[in-house]
C-alpha cells in the first residue's frame, strides 16, 4: 500500500483506482443525477438547459460533499435531441422524448450526423463540461457519460417497435446501429479534442488492460434508507470488490430526486472510515497492494 496522507486528492484517489494501486481508502463518488439542481435553487428544466446555471448545481454538490470524482450529470437524450427529435422539458422532472421519431423507418435517410458544437444542446453539454473542469479538475477528477449506439436507437425507433425490428428486419437494425454508432463516436471525439476523455490507447495504458470497477450502493437508500441499511449495503460492496484494486465505491446509478442531504453526507463519511477499515486489513495480511 503506497503512503498517503489528509492531503492526498480525489483525483489521485481515482488514479489509484486506474492504475490498480491502493491508497489508504477506497475512492468513492456518486451519480449525483439532478438532485444537485435543488442546492443552487434551480429547477431541473434550468440544469438541462443552461450550462451556467448547471455547473453552480454541480459546483454547489462538490463543495458540499467533496466526492472523489464529480460526474457530470446530463439526461439521456442529448444526442437524441441534437438528431431532430423534439423533447417535453418538465420544470421539475426528466426531460422525454414527444414522440419516436423514426415511426416511420424511411425517415432514417433524411437524418444527419449532429455537429456537437451546433447542434441542439450538445454545445451546452461542452460548456457544461468546460465550467465544471474548470473549478475542480486540480482537485477531483470530472465524470462524463453519453449514449450508447444501442440506447439511442432504441430511442429513436421505441423501445418495442426496435425489438421487434431486430427480428422482422434485422437489415434496418443494422443500418439505424451503424448511423447511431457514427452519432456516438463524432460526439466522443469532439470530447477528446476538449480534453475530457482519453484515447482508447491511453485508457487502456492506463488500466494496464484491467477493468474499473464502479458501484453499487443500491439509490434508493439515498432517499429513503435507514443509516444502518446505508451502512451495510457499504459493508456488502467493500468486502465484494474493496480487496481489488481497481474499484470505486458509488452509487449504483443516479441518486433519487428525493435525496437527503444527511443520508448522502452519511454515505461519504462512512464510506471513508469503511474504505480505510478494510484496506488496512488487506495490508495487514499482505495482499491486495503492488
Amino acid at each position: 500500500m503506497e503512503d498517503n496522507n489528509h492531503t492526498t486528492s480525489g483525483k489521485q484517489y481515482m488514479l489509484s483506482a486506474i492504475r490498480r494501486k491502493h491508497l489508504d481508502r477506497i475512492p468513492t463518488t456518486v451519480l449525483i443525477g439532478p438532485y444537485c439542481a435543488k442546492l443552487a435553487g434551480h429547477s431541473v428544466r434550468d440544469i438541462l438547459q443552461d450550462a451556467q446555471k448547471s455547473a453552480q448545481a454541480h459546483l454547489a454538490f462538490y463543495d458540499l460533499f467533496h466526492p472523489d470524482s464529480l460526474i457530470v450529470y446530463n439526461d439521456i437524450y442529448l444526442e437524441l435531441e441534437a438528431v431532430g427529435c423534439e423533447l417535453e422539458f418538465p420544470e421539475n422532472a426528466i426531460a422525454h422524448p414527444k414522440k419516436a421519431l423514426l415511426e416511420n423507418k424511411k425517415n432514417l435517410a433524411g437524418l444527419k450526423i449532429p455537429d456537437p458544437r451546433k447542434d441542439g444542446r450538445l454545445p451546452y453539454f461542452l460548456e457544461l463540461c468546460d465550467r465544471v473542469a474548470e473549478q475542480v479538475r486540480q482537485e477531483a477528477s470530472v465524470g462524463l457519460g453519453h449514449s450508447g449506439p444501442w440506447n439511442l436507437a432504441m430511442h429513436l425507433r421505441g423501445a418495442e417497435q426496435f425489438l421487434m425490428d431486430s427480428i422482422e428486419d434485422p437489415g434496418f437494425v443494422h443500418e439505424l446501429m451503424t448511423f447511431t454508432t457514427e452519432v456516438v463516436k463524432t460526439l466522443g471525439d469532439t470530447l477528446i479534442d476538449q480534453g475530457f476523455m482519453p484515447s482508447l490507447e491511453k485508457a487502456v495504458a492506463a488500466a494496464a488492460g484491467k477493468v474499473v470497477i464502479m458501484g453499487n450502493v443500491p439509490t434508493h437508500l439515498f432517499a429513503d434508507g435507514t443509516l444502518t441499511d446505508m451502512e451495510s449495503a457499504i459493508d456488502a460492496c467493500v468486502q465484494t470488490a474493496g480487496g481489488e484494486c481497481g474499484y470505486v465505491l458509488a452509487s449504483g446509478c443516479e441518486i433519487p430526486m428525493n435525496s437527503t442531504e444527511n443520508r448522502i453526507t452519511h454515505f461519504f463519511e462512512y464510506s471513508h472510515k469503511a474504505g480505510r477499515q478494510f484496506l488496512e486489513g488487506v495490508d495487514s495480511r499482505g495482499q491486495g497492494a503492488e
